[in-house]
């Protein structure tokens, strides 16, 4: 007898248990869709994220409360949207490594995955689905020290680009309408802090958590580039002391090398 699945997501359904009747530890819940129905991806190790493990996709109907296996998913599962009876998310590009996120689709009818965006020299990073019907689900995209906020399409993986923003935006949000999208956003000169407006932008900044920020003066920041050996353009930064100018040199310096690709350093403001 496997491990009961409970549910966590706010909804007006009373709490409940689901048998999956296989032996699985981690349990990741998707977004309830309109026809009763939740997407669900559990893997079966105890560690929070799945991104390296295979693991099986889900569709609880909450009117029956019986799971159907949709699919299996080799590198797991995250950021579950859907989009009529596609479920769109994001995974690993290979299998069993460590690598960079790709989005994929499965048509939940038939049950056969496909990478949609395998093709692109950047990650995808989030998911938003967007309430209006019909409208295709939004996509924050890591490209080097910057985030773009872009349309995906579910069919063909193709990107539409929205508007641009140096550094992070995550933990996206869309209104009913998808004429209004809120995030975190953390910029070179900004810490983190909630931002909203419309998807083509510009995006206006509605909390101010950190205020003692503003009398700290901070080094001067450049942003470096080099080209590896495949031809790929490897980002990076160059933080002078605050007040000074390279011609002020040489200083001491310290190097942060990040490996990836499953992360990235962003031209963002790190308090750590």
């Amino acid at each position: 007898m496997g491990r009961s699945w409970r549910s966590s997501v706010p909804s007006p359904y009373p709490e409940r248990a689901w048998d999956c009747r296989r032996p699985y530890s981690g349990v990741r819940l998707g977004s309830y869709y309109l026809a009763r129905r939740l997407a669900v991806v559990a893997w079966p190790t105890p560690e929070l994220d799945n991104s390296r493990h295979p693991s099986e996709l889900y569709l609880l109907d909450l009117g029956s409360e019986e799971p159907r296996l949709v699919c299996e998913l080799p590198s797991g599962g995250q950021q579950l949207t859907w989009r009529g009876e596609t479920l769109l998310y994001l995974s690993g590009v290979a299998p069993g490594a460590t690598t960079g996120l790709a989005a994929f689709a499965v048509h939940v009818p038939t049950g056969e995955p496909g990478m949609l965006t395998g093709s692109l020299r950047a990650c995808p990073v989030e998911l938003c689905q967007t309430p209006k019907p019909g409208s295709d689900p939004l996509a924050s995209i890591a490209r080097g020290l910057d985030t773009t906020l872009e349309r995906l399409d579910p069919e063909t993986g193709e990107l539409a680009r929205l508007s641009h923003h140096a550094g992070e935006l995550h933990s996206l949000t869309a209104s009913d309408d998808g004429s209004v999208v809120a995030a975190v956003k953390n910029g070179p000169e900004d810490p983190p802090e909630v931002w909203a407006g419309p998807p083509e932008g510009p995006m206006h900044r509605l909390t101010n958590l950190r205020p003692e920020l503003g009398e700290v003066a901070f080094g001067t920041r450049e942003r470096l580039s080099w080209t590896s050996a495949d031809g790929l353009e490897i980002d990076g930064l160059l933080v002078l002391p605050p007040g000074k100018r390279r011609e002020d040199g040489p200083f001491p310096t310290l190097v942060l090398v990040h490996g990836g690709p499953y992360g990235r350093w962003s031209d963002s403001l790190r308090l750590s």
